[in-house]
């Protein structure tokens, strides 16, 4: 019988806790890394900084088979995202490099490196233009993941809804609701779905093979935000408001996830009817 794989996570915060709960336990050694002292169950769990090299080599030089980079900044300008994803990018890769050769590693980015504004569909062989200084900081960490010569993924989740990321049911709830000259396409994964997303990469890769390389992870239904806020509204008896009926140009852009569902991932919560119908009912 093959040996436990071993999983070092690097942030342990709301979705690689979910994503526990999805992995059989007999199957992996784990291994955590947060600032913040939180108790993991049957997670080997360090506590520190993921921008310091000296903690990251020791927990690399434990060999494991994969890394999960999931982290969270301190705050929303690019100095923050430099220090949050872009410096533990760099010291991880230079550590797998060395210590770990054929480790997977794995950094969760964001659909946010995308700078289409004209409602467009993009995949993963779309151009990245970030519009956003933060995003740009994104998109270098995320090179330096694909250039760090071992098994690689990066992840890129678009808009994370669930338990504790309610605001938009608080938005309808408030009736602030957008109006049609704003209309935008958005999109969304659900929590559970972002774990079960990356669960599935490591169920699906493994140290001898290259991983799945760049992915978009997002439910199948890309919509107009002032679709989904009109929805809301019906599912929680609101009045919504009668606007003019104007034919507006929406933008943003439309996210695609053929590649995802094309390696056999299957959502729990395949669009944000489903997810939020769940949401609701649990608060």
């Amino acid at each position: 019988m093959p040996g436990k794989q071993k999983l070092l996570l690097i942030g342990c915060g709301d979705i690689p806790t979910r994503l526990l709960s999805k992995l059989n336990s007999a199957d992996w050694n784990i291994q955590g890394l947060r600032r913040s002292k939180v108790e993991l169950a049957e997670v080997e769990m360090s506590y520190g900084d993921a921008a310091d090299s000296e903690i990251i080599n020791a927990l690399i030089q434990e060999q494991p088979d994969h890394v999960i980079l999931t982290l969270t900044p301190d705050g929303r300008t690019a100095e923050d995202y430099r220090n949050t994803y872009l410096k533990p990018a760099q010291i991880a890769a230079k550590a797998v490099q060395k210590w770990a050769p054929n480790c997977h590693l794995i950094f969760v980015s964001s659909t946010s490196v995308y700078g289409q504004n004209s409602g467009v569909q993009v995949n993963e062989d779309s151009l990245t233009e970030p519009s956003s200084a933060t995003a740009q900081v994104l998109l270098e960490a995320e090179k330096q993941i694909a250039q760090c010569g071992n098994p690689w993924s990066v992840i890129r989740f678009s808009g994370i809804y669930g338990p504790g990321r309610e605001r938009l049911l608080h938005k309808v709830r408030s009736g602030n609701f957008t109006e049609p000259d704003s209309a935008g396409w958005t999109n969304r994964i659900h929590s559970e779905d972002c774990a079960g997303a990356l669960a599935h990469l490591l169920e699906n890769t493994n140290a001898d093979t290259k991983a799945a390389g760049l992915l978009i992870a997002t439910d199948s239904a890309p919509v107009l935000n002032t679709e989904v806020e009109k929805w809301l509204a019906g599912e929680m008896g609101i009045e919504y408001p009668d606007f003019d009926k104007e034919e507006v140009l929406a933008k943003g852009k439309r996210c695609s996830n053929r590649k995802l569902l094309d390696s056999g991932f299957r959502f729990m919560y395949p669009s944000y009817r489903e997810g939020y119908r769940e949401l609701m009912r649990s608060l």
